[in-house]
């Protein structure tokens, strides 16, 4: 990532526009509430039934924030069939995680299965090449690992960052996928006006910081995972019926700070 926002300093609307990485934002309010409603669930125990009710409501909770001021929004481009997002480095929680493979525990045969651990390794393999290679940092231009004819196969289960997303403009996805260098330095030089909806990222970025701090006062990791370093590695464990012993920890060689260049 070529640029982070520091969390005590004060920013403009057109310097929070003009970012091409908004991953740092996070609508205080929002996060505070977000956190006591994680911190009720947790209360519960932290074992595997909790954290994916938390995940459940909280995603269902950023959702209904969403929809509350949908209508104040710019307008936006994003349709299904429209996937120029999608082939980039996506930031997952455990919780996330969680509700993504039971999703494909739920869908998919086991040849499909199968089919899915020997496309992950290889997408994870390609990643991590060009990642280690400092190539477009997380626009890696490498379709994810769950998009077939530009659908999303797991649109219902989706993280929280690609819930997040949207733009105003397709033109300019298709150019920071096509021309990302450029396009980068368009935008930071005030050339071209990032055309990202910052309303949505706020909501929610503000939800999946809420689990991770809630996490970690609940003496659990609260780490962050590139999605498909992540995915191959529980689908070998679903494979070798493992799946229900999965802890986090298994997940450390994913975590998305030691793989990606910040």
């Amino acid at each position: 990532m070529k640029k982070k926002f520091s969390k005590n300093k004060a920013y403009s609307k057109e310097e929070l526009e003009d970012s091409l990485e908004l991953d740092y934002l996070v609508e205080p309010s929002v996060l505070e509430t977000f956190v006591d409603y994680c911190k009720k669930v947790l209360a519960n125990g932290t074992h595997g039934e909790s954290v994916r009710k938390m995940n459940t409501e909280i995603v269902t909770g950023a959702d209904n924030v969403w929809l509350g001021i949908k209508s104040d929004a710019p307008d936006f481009d994003c349709r299904k069939g429209c996937s120029w997002c999608c082939h980039q480095s996506v930031s997952v929680t455990w919780p996330e995680l969680l509700i993504i493979l039971d999703y494909l525990r739920q869908n998919l045969e086991p040849t499909q299965i199968d089919a899915l651990k020997k496309r992950s390794k290889k997408k994870a393999d390609e990643i991590l090449e060009k990642l280690n290679n400092e190539l477009n940092g997380p626009f890696h231009k490498i379709p994810c690992l769950f998009l077939e004819d530009d659908i999303c196969t797991i649109h219902v289960g989706r993280p929280l960052q690609c819930r997040g997303g949207f733009s105003e403009e397709e033109s300019y996805c298709k150019n920071l996928f096509e021309d990302t260098e450029n396009t980068q330095k368009a935008v930071e030089s005030g050339l071209l006006r990032g055309k990202f909806l910052i309303i949505p990222k706020l909501i929610y970025n503000s939800a999946q910081v809420a689990m991770t701090y809630t996490m970690k006062d609940f003496g659990m990791k609260g780490s962050i995972y590139e999605l498909t370093l992540a995915i191959s590695i529980l689908i070998i464990k679903l494979c070798d019926g493992e799946a229900d012993t999965i802890v986090e920890n298994d997940l450390k060689p994913a975590l998305l700070t030691q793989n990606l260049k910040v």
